[in-house]
């Protein structure tokens, strides 16, 4: 992946979750790699798979990352937040976006 406007290409693992609406990014992976971040105009609930709200961990901002996987490079919004066992969860706008074809019995 490489974050905009930086051309060092950073080497990490991602978790695929078809369950999540949106991108993710662990906050201290921006931190470490000093990516910077990028102010969302409203911040965004953080909703569980519970339809709870989490109060603590509304979403205030975002990075664009460009992404190579197999080949294929895309461009996608990640937004920042606390990730407790994950550095980055990319869910349906990405799925969208790669259109996977997905053997399921495999």
């Amino acid at each position: 992946m490489y974050p905009e406007g930086d051309s060092r290409p950073i080497t990490t693992t991602a978790l695929i979750d078809s369950g999540s609406q949106g991108n993710f990014i662990n906050n201290t992976l921006t931190n470490k790699l000093r990516i910077p971040l990028k102010k969302l105009k409203n911040p965004i609930p953080l909703h569980f798979a519970d339809g709870t709200i989490n109060e603590q961990s509304a979403v205030k901002h975002y990075v664009n990352i460009e992404m190579t996987i197999d080949n294929t490079t895309v461009k996608q919004p990640l937004y920042v937040t606390t990730l407790n066992n994950q550095q980055i969860i990319l869910g349906t706008l990405f799925l969208e976006s790669m259109n996977p074809d997905i053997d399921w019995r495999k």
